[in-house]
Formats: C-alpha cells, structure tokens, sequence
C-alpha cells in the first residue's frame, strides 16, 4: 500500500508566486478603465462646448463653463483641468475671442491632469495628460 504524499506547502508557494501577478494585472485593469472613462467624459464635454459654439452665439467663457460643469465629476477638476477655445475664419486664420464666422469652425481643447492610483515600485502616484479637442463648422457670425 501506498502513502500519499502531502504537498500542501507546495499549493501555497504557487499562490503566492501568481498572486503578485495577478494582484498587478488586476490594478492595471482598473487604472485603465478609471482613466478610460474620465478620457470618455472629457470627449464628451469639449464635444458638447464646440458644437453649442457653432451653432449659437455663446462666449468663450460660456463654453469654458459648459466645459467645467459637464467634467466637474472629474478628481482636482477645478485645479487640474485647463479650456481653451479658439475660432477660424473660412481661411483657416484665427479670429478674436468671442468672435465667430459663418463657414469657419471653433475649436475647443481641454487638458486634464488626472491623478494615478499609487502602486509602490510600479506607480509612483503621478498625474497622466489626459488631451480632449473637438472642432466644428461655425453655423452663424457672431460678434
């Protein structure tokens, strides 16, 4: 007859060697997806700021606020997030502030600095740039 042989110790040296890797994979996913969805909600506010830009007559500090408020759900947002809005004439030359052309286009950027979970020896807790640009066909002129 034979004796089984224990191997428990073994067991817990193979879980210990793939938890690590496993533990890291999973932060990994959820950086990602945290900074994928703050990049989501950036895109979507600059997108909203331009096209209302285009198609009425609203400052360049109307759509800073539409910016802001649309993206206020984002961390240090009120210190970290930066707006600009720019608009061309036809001819691709840059006009005034609060000025807008009929066939030129308005251009609205947004630059986030957002935070990373820290993970020792991985990441050091620094910021990643999040960019968001969105231009559209200026519908009318306004002053």
């Amino acid at each position: 007859m034979r004796h089984r042989v224990h191997r428990s110790g073994q067991a817990i040296v193979e879980f210990a060697v793939v938890a690590g890797v496993l533990i890291l994979l999973m932060l990994g996913m959820l950086v990602f997806g945290q900074l994928f969805g703050w990049m989501h909600m950036l895109n979507n506010a600059v997108r909203d700021a331009s096209r209302i830009g285009a198609a009425e007559c609203k400052t360049d500090a109307e759509l800073i606020a539409i910016v802001r408020q649309r993206a206020g759900a984002l961390p240090n947002a009120n210190t970290s997030l930066t707006v600009t809005v720019q608009a061309y004439d036809a001819s691709g030359n840059p006009l005034g502030a609060n000025q807008r052309q009929q066939g030129g286009s308005i251009t609205v950027t947004a630059t986030y600095d957002a935070p990373i979970v820290p993970v020792p020896g991985v990441l050091n807790g620094s910021t990643r740039r999040l960019r968001a640009v969105a231009t559209f066909r200026t519908e009318r002129n306004c002053p």
